[in-house]
């Protein structure tokens, strides 16, 4: 049987990696500021405009998780902030950044609700808080090592260009472990029904 811990490590370091890049670009957007003439109203808002992506895709991301299971969502989530983010490193205009930074925002917004759901199909009631409490832990650890990797970094790229290397890298990293480790992690697709189920599923595992 697989290992609960094994699967709560997987959900934690997709997390993590989904974090690494957009919690990561405020500790340089000084530079950025600088790099591409930015206002500083400018700057505030292009960095604000990631958060409403979670805002618009939360909802509907979880009730994809529910019709669609958590697999295809977690990876497409991850696809969004790689895309968003690449894109991000490559533009050099205001409302580019905007449009761009909303879409990574999207895709974090499909893969939080799609986390939680692969955690808590995965233990018991007396330990889905626990374990939700862990998962969260990859948004403040991915911001911490996004940080420190961009500043890091600041010293020989260009800050409008530092995303490139890092927050592609990231995401991709972040899919490819969940593709390859699917067989031996095999996530539920979906869990329905009312608590009755969630029993039910609980007392199978």
């Amino acid at each position: 049987m697989t290992s609960r811990w094994g699967i709560l490590a997987l959900i934690m370091a997709a997390q993590t990696m989904a974090n690494v890049g957009p919690l990561g670009i405020p500790s340089i957007a000084p530079l950025i500021r600088e790099d591409l003439g930015l206002s500083m109203a400018q700057a505030g808002s292009f960095i604000s405009a990631y958060y409403i992506g979670p805002s618009l895709m939360s909802l509907p991301a979880g009730w994809m998780a529910d019709r669609w299971g958590v697999r295809p969502s977690m990876v497409g989530g991850q696809a969004l902030i790689a895309i968003g983010l690449v894109a991000v490193s490559g533009s050099h205009a205001f409302t580019p950044l905007v449009v761009l930074m909303i879409i990574a925002g999207a895709g974090y917004g499909v893969l939080n609700p799609t986390t939680t759901k692969a955690g808590i199909s995965w233990f018991p009631r007396r330990q889905r808080g626990t374990v939700t409490g862990l998962k969260q832990v990859g948004l403040p650890l991915g911001g911490a090592i996004g940080a420190l990797a961009y500043t890091g970094a600041a010293a020989g790229i260009s800050a409008a260009n530092e995303a490139e290397p890092l927050t592609p890298a990231a995401s991709t990293i972040a899919i490819k472990a969940f593709w390859t480790l699917r067989r031996a992690f095999s996530l539920p697709t979906s869990i329905t029904g009312s608590s009755r189920a969630f029993e039910t599923f609980d007392a199978a595992r």
